[in-house]
């Protein structure tokens, strides 16, 4: 599928999202780099939602490429309804960093 048509159909699961999500709802996009840069502001632009954290995750598996390098990381976007009143459960996925642990 070209380009442009994985841009509209994420535009329609987006709006169908913006229509059911709750007024303090939240919700977490997880992208490769292909649409990261394009998916952020459709998201923020045309269907107003609000960026809260943009995260790279990191990780050292993943897919073994021979003719390329491998990824080594993936794109999370941490996107609310109302930049004012949001649900963020932290504390449930809170994990210490090396530095605390030390």
């Amino acid at each position: 599928m070209r380009a442009g048509g994985d841009l509209d159909w994420s535009k329609r699961w987006g709006a169908a999202l913006r229509r059911v999500l709750k007024p303090n709802g939240t919700f977490w996009l997880a992208i490769g780099d292909d649409f990261a840069a394009e998916l952020k502001p459709i998201f923020q632009r045309e269907l107003g939602f609000t960026c809260r954290s943009w995260v790279v995750w990191y990780y050292t598996f993943g897919v073994n490429c021979t003719k390329k390098f491998s990824r080594s990381h993936t794109h999370l976007f941490h996107f609310v309804s109302d930049p004012k009143a949001f649900t963020f459960n932290d504390a449930e996925i809170r994990e210490p960093s090396a530095r605390q642990l030390a």
